[in-house]
């Protein structure tokens, strides 16, 4: 296989591997275990590794807090605030630092205007139990760096987000 700008050869690297921890804890419950909901407050956390030099991204680290039955009457509804950061692997950057010397060096402009450093999300999320088998959650998001922030063109954004679940 030949990479596609400079035609060198791309090299296997094999025994690739990735090793993460997730906690998930109930912080308060809010009448018991006997509630069938559950109703109370879980935080979450989550950290996963691979090597940098096999990866896209080397680091990966998110977290939050779920509250199910926050509204009266409401009790099977779900709130949730997370937030995560994915750093992108320095070999990427050094590999983008590399094709941009060879092509300036040539007398070109460069490839990548930033170099990828890291990409980050702040979300916040309703998931409504319309019955007992159909869910609507929606989700807002502020996401830092899209793509690694390798490029000025694309800035910070806003997503929104509907998705529906069926149950049967």
């Amino acid at each position: 296989m030949t990479a596609p700008v400079f035609g060198t050869p791309v090299a296997t690297i094999e025994n690739n591997y990735g090793i993460y921890l997730l906690a998930e804890q109930q912080l308060y419950l809010e009448q018991g275990k006997a509630d069938p909901a559950q109703q109370g407050l879980v935080g979450f956390f989550r950290a996963a590794e691979s090597p940098a030099d096999r990866n896209l991204a080397e680091l990966g680290i998110d977290g939050g807090f779920v509250y199910k039955g926050l509204i009266p009457k409401r009790d099977w509804d779900t709130v949730g605030l997370a937030a995560s950061y994915l750093k992108i692997s320095d070999d990427i950057r050094n590999a983008q630092n590399d094709i941009n010397n060879a092509v300036v060096g040539g007398g070109g402009t460069p490839v990548f205007a930033r170099l990828a450093d890291y990409e980050g999300v702040i979300e916040a999320d309703y998931k409504a139990q319309v019955t007992a088998w159909w869910t609507i959650q929606t989700s807002l998001q502020r996401v830092f760096h899209p793509g690694g922030g390798i490029t000025t063109d694309i800035p910070n954004a806003w997503v929104f987000i509907v998705q529906t679940t069926l149950r049967f």
